[in-house]
């Protein structure tokens, strides 16, 4: 399980760190690409850069293609390429992500606003009826007519 672990996590730094070098010498300036266009395209490099060290490494007078060439192969490229992103100027961009990140992180939060009390409902949730002076409320009767009851009976 463990081992598993540690084979996933050195395959995505083989795979994503020449790659986001290159990134860094082919667009050295922070303006280039926003945060997660990088990742973008720091991964398809990344696999492009795999896909070579592969072919390379499988050809027949090597015959090295094992975890351990290749991981040597994707070091190399990752030291070549940190050269040349930092003779490139390129070594801005992360630490511009890096500052951006503790800007983040120490900005001050808002205080918590008091919670609003909702409006109270009227009796049976109905709404107050406004009347304007120019409408007048319609009566439920007539006013000529009254409403008959049968009569009670009393006992």
């Amino acid at each position: 399980m463990l081992e598993t672990i540690a084979d996933i996590l050195l395959g995505l730094f083989v795979v994503f760190g020449p790659g986001f070098l290159l990134s860094l010498v082919l667009f050295p300036k922070p303006e280039d690409f926003d945060f997660l266009k990088r990742v973008a395209v720091s991964f398809g490099l990344g696999v492009m850069l795999s896909i070579y060290i592969g072919a390379v490494l499988s050809r027949p007078q090597f015959r090295a293609l094992t975890l351990v060439p290749f991981t040597e192969a994707a070091l190399i490229l990752f030291g070549f390429f940190a050269v040349m992103a930092y003779l490139r100027k390129g070594m801005a961009v992360p630490v511009a992500y890096a500052r951006a990140v503790i800007r983040a992180a120490r900005k001050p939060k808002p205080p918590a606003q008091p919670a609003q009390e909702e409006p109270k409902p009227t009796a049976h949730h109905e709404q107050p009826t406004v009347h304007h002076d120019h409408e007048h409320p319609k009566p439920a009767t007539p006013p000529n007519q009254e409403q008959h009851k049968p009569p009670q009976e009393q006992h």
